[in-house]
């Protein structure tokens, strides 16, 4: 995680720690300071993601991952004459065994949500509207996205990994009132459905058998 730091001379620095508990005492394991620029941070066992803002030639927002001991690559970048405080660029979490890293971009004219392939270096997937809940299974075999407002019909769609081909859907003629979180003793997720709150129902996708169904 990151935290601010503030010396006894007041002055400020951001820092990089790693923490571990031991025999019921916090014990620091590194702090690394963070340059100014850096404006968030995600990591995993042994790969870090952050962004970087660059004024030195024009503004910029640079999304970098980093292997402990190795250079940072860069996965994408927003260039602008000025970027508005509302643009964002910003890495959201890696998958549990560290092949995939989640990020977002949101501007005023988009909001998407991408998955990049660490050891291929490769944009492998990106969401067709802006998910709420997405996120992967068990054992990494499925990546999912759901999306419900008042806004949108809402969608639901599970992806085979590694090849992120799409196996599942819904697309019943009731739109998705709201969704809720993937369960992984059972390794099914749940969506509400329907129009009014005295009429949904529950729709469920089992990741196993590759097919979803109302709840009878």
């Amino acid at each position: 995680f990151t935290v601010q730091l503030i010396d006894n001379d007041n002055t400020r620095g951001k820092y990089e720690v790693k923490m571990k508990v031991e025999d019921g005492k916090l014990n620091t394991i590194y702090a690394n300071q963070l340059p100014d620029t850096r404006l968030g941070m995600v990591s995993s066992t042994n790969i870090d993601a952050y962004v970087d803002w660059n004024t030195d030639e024009g503004k910029s927002l640079t999304l970098y991952e980093q292997q402990r001991g190795k250079e940072p690559q860069v996965i994408e970048t927003l260039s602008y004459k000025d970027i508005p405080v509302f643009d964002d660029l910003a890495p959201k979490f890696f998958s549990m065994d560290g092949k995939y890293l989640v990020y977002e971009i949101v501007t005023m004219e988009y909001h998407v949500t991408k998955v990049w392939d660490i050891d291929n270096k490769q944009l492998v997937h990106q969401s067709e509207t802006p998910p709420f809940v997405y996120g992967f299974t068990n054992g990494h075999e499925y990546y999912y996205e759901c999306t419900a407002d008042g806004f949108f019909a809402g969608y639901f769609a599970a992806y085979q990994l590694p090849s992120f081909e799409k196996v599942g859907e819904y697309n019943e003629e009731q739109g998705i009132h709201s969704c809720m979180d993937y369960n992984p003793e059972n390794n099914k997720m749940a969506i509400s459905v329907g129009n009014l709150e005295a009429d949904l129902k529950e729709w469920v996708y089992d990741f196993g058998k590759k097919v979803g169904a109302l709840r009878e």
